[in-house]
């Protein structure tokens, strides 16, 4: 097995910029100084990856400019989705790569190598696998929905969940590790989200996975470890975090 990393970090800000355009990407607001992207690219690096490649697009030439010769690039010139996005960043991954892990550069930065790797050891039986969390309020994320056995069904965005599928607090933390040639194979029969743009995305890869007969990993991490970076409040939030992580006390 032969693990390429792809890091979705395409987004522009906006939501952290007060619903205005931002002056740049998602990626470069800053945790504790530093880019909250920085945090994963250095994780990245300590799993000794075989190749990690970055998606980028919102005012792509600035994360350019900022991990030049760290890490290769590929541009999303459209927003179509998560799931394009990833398809985007495998094109620029070498052949011999199998597996890919697909991590978030926006709520990343608090994942240990511990717990990456016990997720790539657990993902590596399956076709695709997915990080997942319990929040006490899981608000606006996806829900994850377990069938009587425990085994992962689907993943339900807020906009089409059931008042009962509402209170699952389980929800999706969206890192994924996938077979390539899966992951290829299926991408080609993803169809427009029923929810938001119309994007393809890679949630919808777990309900392909569900109904081709495939088992798919749910993969449980702590909430300490998922850091959802959407609002300055959360901002805010997940510096306070990392403070408290960096002085030995999280």
């Amino acid at each position: 097995m032969k693990v390429g990393a792809i890091i979705l970090a395409a987004g522009s800000g906006t939501r952290l910029n007060l619903g205005e355009p931002s002056e740049k990407p998602k990626v470069l607001y800053e945790i504790c100084d530093r880019p909250m992207v920085s945090y994963t690219l250095d994780l990245l690096k300590a799993l000794d990856f075989n190749e990690i490649v970055m998606v980028i697009g919102y005012k792509a030439d600035l994360v350019r400019e900022a991990f030049s010769r760290q890490v290769k690039f590929a541009v999303q010139e459209e927003r179509k989705g998560t799931a394009h996005a990833a398809k985007v960043g495998e094109e620029q991954i070498v052949n011999d790569i199998t597996h890919l892990l697909i991590i978030q550069g926006d709520d990343s930065a608090f994942y240990s190598k511990e717990t990456i790797e016990s997720f790539i050891r657990k993902a590596s039986d399956f076709k695709i696998g997915f990080t997942t969390v319990k929040l006490n309020n899981p608000g606006a994320f996806g829900r994850v929905i377990r069938n009587k056995d425990g085994n992962v069904v689907a993943i339900v965005e807020k906009e089409t969940a059931t008042d009962e599928e509402k209170q699952i607090n389980e929800v999706n933390a969206a890192t994924y590790f996938v077979e390539r040639e899966w992951f290829n194979k299926n991408y080609a029969k993803l169809k427009p989200s029923k929810v938001g743009k119309g994007e393809l995305i890679l949630p919808d890869l777990v309900t392909v996975a569900f109904n081709s007969g495939e088992k798919v990993l749910g993969f449980e991490v702590g909430v300490e470890e998922w850091v959802g970076v959407n609002t300055p409040e959360e901002l805010e939030l997940a510096n306070k975090l990392m403070k408290e992580r960096l002085n030995g006390n999280g």
